[in-house]
C-alpha cells in the first residue's frame, strides 16, 4: 500500500506517525490550489474518526488549502493498524476519491453533491483546518455549556455576553482568560471521569466535549450522581458538571486525612493522584487491573468514606490503612 497522502489534520499525522513507524510526515506544510476544505461538525466530536474534514476539487487557483503529506513505507496494509484501516474504510463510505497530483502525491477529494445532507459542514475559507481547531473547540465546547446559543456553530469569537454567561455559571474569575478557562475546564471533567472509571477512551484528555466524553457524564448521572433533575436536554449543567468535580476533590481530600498525603492538585498532577489512590488500594487489598488500578469505583469509594467515618469519630486514632 506504498503511497503518499495529502491531509489537512496535520498534528493528527504527527501523532500517528510517532506510533507506528511505518508511517513518516513527509511534508507538514503544503498549500494545494484548486481545493476548498470543510470541516465535518459531526465528526470533530468523534473520536473513531482520524480526519474531520472533506476535501472539494473546484480547479480555482483562488482556492487554496493547507496540508501534510504523509508517507505510507510499507507496501503490507496490516502494518498499519486499526487506525488507518479504519481510515480508508471511512473514505470509502463518505464516497472519497483519490485524485492524483502533479508530484504524485494523492488526496481525498468529495463531491459535495453526493455528501449526506445531514451531516453539518462549515467552509475553511484560507483552507487550513489546525489555524482554526482551537477555536473550533472553544466554540463547540461553549455550545455544550448551554452558552453558545441556537445558531448553527462557526468558529466566530464568543460574544461578551456568551463569555459572561460561561463565567457565571460556572463560577469561573473573569480574570481567567477565556480561552484558557472553557478548554481547561474540559481536561478537568475529563479527568474527574476517567478516575471515576466513566470514560473508556485513554486519549479523550484534550478538553473537547467529544461525543465519549459526553457518553461518560450520563454514565456518570445514571450509576453515581444525586442530581435529581432531568439532563436530556442539559447533559453540560453547571450543577452536574460540579458534582462530577467535587468527587475528585472530596475524596482527594479525605485521602489525605487517611495519610495518603499530597500537596499536588489532582487536575494539575493526575499522576500523583493515581499513585494516592493505588497506595490506599494495595493497603486495603482492592482489586487493581493495569490501566484501571487507579480508577476509583464503587468498592474503592466505599471503602474510603468507610475508614474516613471512623476516623472522624476518633480523631486521636493514629490511622493509615
Amino acid at each position: 500500500m506504498k503511497m503518499k497522502l495529502c491531509v489537512l489534520e496535520i498534528n493528527s499525522m504527527y501523532a500517528l506517525a510517532n506510533e507506528n513507524s511505518s508511517i513518516t510526515v513527509k511534508e507538514n506544510s503544503l498549500y494545494l490550489e484548486g481545493f476548498q476544505a470543510y470541516i465535518v461538525l459531526d465528526w470533530v466530536t468523534d473520536r473513531s474518526r482520524l480526519c474531520k474534514t472533506i476535501i472539494v476539487y473546484t480547479g480555482n487557483p483562488n482556492d487554496r488549502i493547507h496540508v501534510c503529506s504523509i508517507n505510507f513505507l510499507s507496501p503490507k496494509r496490516e502494518d498499519y493498524g486499526q487506525t488507518i484501516e479504519n481510515l480508508f474504510k471511512q473514505y470509502k463510505i463518505d464516497k472519497a476519491k483519490p485524485k492524483t497530483l502533479a508530484n504524485n502525491d494523492v488526496i481525498m477529494v468529495t463531491e459535495l453533491i453526493s455528501f449526506p445532507t445531514s451531516l453539518s459542514t462549515l467552509r475553511l475559507i484560507d483552507g487550513d483546518y489546525e489555524s482554526h481547531k482551537e477555536k473550533l473547540y472553544i466554540n463547540i465546547n461553549l455550545k455544550k455549556f448551554g452558552c453558545g446559543g441556537r445558531g448553527i456553530l462557526t468558529l466566530n469569537e464568543p460574544s461578551d455576553a456568551q463569555k459572561d454567561k460561561f463565567y457565571q455559571l460556572f463560577d469561573i474569575h473573569p480574570s481567567v482568560p477565556f480561552n484558557f478557562a472553557i478548554i481547561e475546564l474540559g481536561k478537568i471533567i475529563q479527568i474527574s471521569l476517567y478516575f471515576l472509571g466513566m470514560i473508556v477512551e485513554t486519549k479523550c484528555d484534550d478538553g473537547l466535549l467529544c461525543d465519549e466524553t459526553l457518553t461518560a457524564i450520563r454514565r456518570f448521572y445514571t450509576t453515581m450522581s444525586s442530581y435529581d433533575t432531568e439532563i436530556d436536554s442539559n447533559l453540560c449543567s453547571p450543577a452536574l458538571i460540579k458534582e462530577i468535580i467535587r468527587q475528585i476533590v472530596d475524596l482527594k481530600f479525605k485521602l489525605h486525612v487517611l495519610g495518603y498525603q499530597s500537596t499536588k492538585d489532582p487536575f494539575q498532577f493526575p499522576n500523583s493522584f493515581e499513585r494516592q489512590i493505588i497506595a490506599f488500594k494495595k493497603n486495603n487489598n482492592l482489586k487493581m487491573s493495569g490501566e484501571k488500578s487507579a480508577e476509583l469505583n464503587e468498592s474503592t469509594i466505599i471503602k474510603i468514606n468507610e475508614i474516613y467515618k471512623i476516623v472522624l469519630l476518633h480523631p486521636n486514632i493514629n490511622i493509615k490503612v
